[in-house]
């Protein structure tokens, strides 16, 4: 990010495009097709569970909670549940694999698999590097590190 805005400021090139999944940014030439998606970093793209807002919405830290498919959705700090499939119900979490279904990452008869994970992380960092905003070396990082990460976290203690 720092690059583009050295380029912008030092030498003049043209800022990036705005980038947003809501069309009256993302579709720049106004024909229905979204040209400059919002960012997907791997960790969005390709997720094992979701960042939210913590200890309040307006601290500016969040916190993690893992598809674990045990219990049910976390409480944040306020004791407000933490809505990780996003139906405004406080219910089970789910298992990585059914997060991936109901995101349209897999289809209904497939399982999350390490291969499949790694494809998925390869796409997002690759599609980051193509748009430079990501360097080699912090794509091919993202890559090893999807290699090594547990696809079925350890439930949490409390």
């Amino acid at each position: 990010f720092v690059d583009f805005l050295d380029r912008w400021v030092e030498a003049g090139a043209a800022p990036p495009p705005t980038r947003s999944d809501w069309p009256e940014l993302g579709d720049a030439d106004r024909d229905g097709t979204i040209e400059n998606p919002a960012l997907a970093f791997p960790e969005v793209a390709c997720p094992l569970g979701v960042y939210y807002s913590y200890p309040e919405s307006t601290s500016g830290t969040t916190a993690f909670a893992a598809f674990t498919g045990a219990g049910l959705e976390p409480l944040d700090a306020k004791r407000v549940f933490v809505d990780m499939n996003r139906n405004g119900v406080w219910d089970s979490r789910e298992t990585p694999t059914e997060a991936w279904r109901r995101l349209g990452l897999l289809q209904k008869s497939e399982s999350l698999t390490r291969e499949r994970y790694i494809a998925c992380v390869q796409g997002a960092a690759d599609q980051l590097r193509r748009d430079g905003f990501l360097s080699e070396e912090t794509a091919a990082s993202y890559v090893r590190l999807a290699a090594a990460v547990d696809l079925q976290p350890k439930t949490a203690s409390r």
